[in-house]
């Protein structure tokens, strides 16, 4: 087998914006039948050249949303006419750790919003995040509502809202908050590692049999390629820092303040009924880490008048990137966002 990082992130791109580990990625949009997965998704003019900025997760590397050559989600967009960015906040080090989550809603993404405007030449735009960058999406849109351009809408992957409904999480976010809390104050930032075998044990079965599928499918040199993306992803998990593990443990996790629209950042009230926009939310119906009872309460949450909520088939990392995904994922995703930029 090949090494696993030679065959994620395969479209091209080019850096528009960078600052300190602050990287935005510019995926400019081309014909369908240049663009690997594009070959059979067709409508290469139906996202008129709408910018769409893709926000992955804290640990999670941007590889997620450009997995591999004929599976990747930017790559469907580019086919279809829209225009991808993505933001990559970089690996955090020593010296992040007092970066926390008002960091990124009032500072870091706020900038690439602003580069995406003035490298694209257009102010609408459109967000998609998977997990936290879901949250991010939303946070840094309520936190700014009022004050600047919103998005023309949200669309979220395995993203919680209401984290009582989190099971086995929520449950140690209440109890062992005060353990939880005072190792990170001792530990720095979390290692990825740590992160790597906590999202293992969440799905042990499918740890167990991972070694198995692979032996019965070598043969299957696509099943292969696909197996090694996967492994390059969740091997490759970055470090959390510190004080935004400290504030997502606290704020969200135990006290549940984005459920409840009491959740501020420098002042900046970030009420999940200021967002008005179109959202659609997708959930994996076998999902341990996010259930879709914690997604679903996008229905409630928030202030837009059209809040779409799917339940697809899929598990944490299978609903965003799984075999599945481009049917149940990606595509509903191409169609909502076609509809914004008509």
């Amino acid at each position: 087998m090949s090494d696993p990082t030679d065959v994620v992130e395969p479209e091209p791109y080019d850096i528009v914006f960078e600052e300190d580990k602050l990287l935005l990625r510019s995926y400019p949009p081309g014909p369908a039948e240049d663009i690997g997965f594009g070959r059979t998704s067709g409508g290469a003019g139906q996202g008129r050249g709408l910018p769409v900025l893709f926000i992955p997760p804290l640990m999670i590397q941007p590889l997620v949303y450009d997995l591999r050559e004929g599976h990747t989600f930017v790559g469907m967009l580019r086919a279809a006419g829209f225009h991808p960015y993505i933001v990559d906040f970089g690996s955090p080090d020593a010296d992040d750790s007092t970066v926390n989550i008002d960091t990124y809603v009032l500072d870091w993404l706020p900038k690439v919003i602003d580069a995406m405007a003035e490298h694209s030449g257009r102010s609408e735009y459109a967000m998609v995040g998977y997990c936290m960058g879901g949250l991010f999406a939303l946070m840094v849109t309520a936190a700014h509502a009022g004050d600047r351009t919103p998005p023309v809408g949200i669309v979220t992957v395995g993203s919680p809202i209401d984290s009582a409904k989190m099971g086995a999480l929520s449950f140690l976010s209440r109890i062992a908050h005060g353990q939880v809390d005072t190792l990170a104050s001792m530990m720095g930032n979390v290692p990825g590692k740590v992160s790597s075998s906590a999202f293992k044990l969440m799905t042990p079965l499918r740890s167990i049999t991972k070694k198995a599928d692979l032996f019965m499918n070598m043969w299957d040199d696509e099943w292969v390629r696909g197996h090694e993306s996967i492994e390059a992803w969740v091997g490759g998990f970055l470090d959390y820092p510190q004080e935004a593990f400290r504030q997502f443990l606290k704020e969200f996790m135990k006290e549940n303040r984005l459920r409840d629209g009491t959740m501020e950042f420098g002042g900046h009230s970030a009420d999940l009924k200021d967002i008005t926009c179109p959202v659609l939310a997708f959930a994996g119906t076998n999902d341990k880490i996010v259930p879709v009872q914690a997604a679903r309460a996008a229905l409630t949450c928030l202030g837009s008048a059209d809040v779409r909520f799917r339940e697809v088939p899929g598990g944490h990392m299978g609903v965003v990137a799984g075999l599945r995904s481009p049917k149940n994922v990606w595509e509903p995703t191409k169609a909502f966002l076609a509809e914004l930029a008509s």
